[in-house]
Formats: structure tokens, sequence, C-alpha cells
């Protein structure tokens, strides 16, 4: 089963974004995690219309249960702020955590790292909307991240794009289905992966946010699910290549 688009989001007639995303079923349920084939490719999708010199977010240099607010740090795009409801985990043994049986019920509930062995572990209760919102000090033109367990119980994730406090567009999985939804944890452990880059406009500049807003609302059949985010890459128009190829 494959997601993978490359298309125009409108929220307005003035704001539009291209999309690129993919998704990787796991079916194996409880203790099994999904091939991360089709979701690597449109990652490389996404990162080949960036420069090199832009900055990925992997968690790596974080403890275990560290939590909002985080100071992230991106190459040539400034700082960023990860805040809201969440915490970094590890899919592996770490000398000194006495919860190692919390890392193991991690990886069996299917979630896990897309590089190293950090994450972003966050989760959502029916009828509680809000999730985790990441800062940035410069205007940026393209995001992208990868997510696990999404949508296993319901849960859809929609995310809002700001610019100086005002809405820019939002990216839901009612009008653009990211991943396969159901209400019984069927699909345990799948993967997706977003990238999200800005159009030119007619003035030659590039659409820009300075923050996003994860929301994962609509659950059904759990009282609280939990997901996982790693690998956040962030670049501003600068960081674009077609900025050069114009």
């Amino acid at each position: 089963i494959l997601t993978s688009t490359t298309s125009l989001l409108i929220a307005t007639p003035i704001h539009a974004f291209e999309i690129i995303s993919a998704e990787d079923i796991n079916s194996g349920g409880d203790g099994t995690i999904a091939s991360l084939d089709r979701t690597k490719n449109a990652e490389t999708e996404f990162l080949n219309k960036l420069t090199t010199n832009i900055g990925t977010e992997d968690f790596e240099a974080y403890s275990w249960e560290t939590s909002a607010n985080l100071n992230l740090s991106f190459p040539g795009a400034g700082t960023a702020t990860l805040g809201g409801n969440g915490r970094v985990y590890c899919i592996e043994h770490i000398e000194g955590v006495t919860d190692a049986n919390t890392i193991d019920i991690e990886l069996n509930n299917g979630r896990y790292a897309s590089s190293g062995t950090n994450y972003w572990h966050t989760s959502a209760t029916v009828g509680d909307s809000s999730t985790f919102m990441i800062d940035l000090t410069e205007e940026i033109a393209a995001f992208g991240f990868y997510a696990y367990d999404l949508g296993d119980f319901g849960g859809e994730l929609e995310i809002k794009l700001y610019q100086d406090g005002e809405i820019v567009t939002t990216i839901s999985n009612t009008s653009h289905r990211l991943y396969t939804s159901t209400v019984d944890g069927a699909y345990t452990g799948s993967a997706v992966y977003i990238g999200i880059i800005g159009e030119q406009k007619d003035d030659g500049t590039y659409e820009t946010f300075d923050q996003v807003e994860f929301v994962i609302a609509n659950m059904a059949g759990s009282a609280e699910d939990f997901f996982a985010f790693d690998d956040m890459t962030i670049a501003t128009p600068q960081q674009l290549l077609k900025v050069y190829a114009d």
C-alpha cells in the first residue's frame, strides 16, 4: 500500500504547498515494524529539492525522557523550540534507565526511530486534539519528518502552518489522506514520511511559515494513543534548489 504524491494543497487562493508523502504499512501486528522502503524514497525525493547545507533533528543528542521545551538547531535555518506534549524516548536499553520495560513496550507497539535510537514520543486522548508544536526563529519554506504508529486507533493527523501567528494552511487527513486508518490497532507500527515545500509566488518569493503545529484528533476505540516522530528537516527559501534554478 502506497500513498505517494506530489500535489498542491490550498487552504486559501494565495497559499500553496507541494506535498511529498509515502506510507509503509506494517501488517505484522504487535512486535513487528514496517519496512521503510517507500518512506525512505519519499525522504530522498524531498531532500533532493534542497541544498546540502540543511539540518535534520534526529534527537540523538537528548537523553531519555527529555521533555519540552527542546531547543533545536538547524544549520543555515536558525533555531527552533519544540514545545507541547511529548518527550524523547529511546528504543534500546540504556544503562541507568530504571524504566527499561517501557522501552520494550515502545518497540513492541510500533514506536521506533527512523535513524539512530532516539525519537520524539507523544500521545493524544479522546477529546484532546492538541499535541505539540515547533516555533522557528527564521521563515521556513520546507519541512519534512517521519511519523510512526499513526491512525491505528482512528486518530487523524493535521499539520497546521503559521506565519506571524496567523494560520497559513492546514494539511489534514480529511482532505489529503496520508495513511491508512483503523480503530483496532491492526496497522500498529506503520510508518509515514511527509515533506512540505512552499510554492513560488508571482513575485518570485516562496510560501513560508514560522510555526508548525501537530494535531491528532477524532480518535476512536481508545482513551489514549501514542505516536513517534523522528528526523525532522527544515529549510529556508534560500535552501531550496529551485531558487538557484530560476
